[in-house]
């Protein structure tokens, strides 16, 4: 998810 960097550095896509 974008919901936090982390998860940006992720780049999880199931939440655009």
């Amino acid at each position: 998810n974008y919901g936090n960097v982390s998860e940006i550095s992720q780049m999880d896509a199931s939440e655009p």
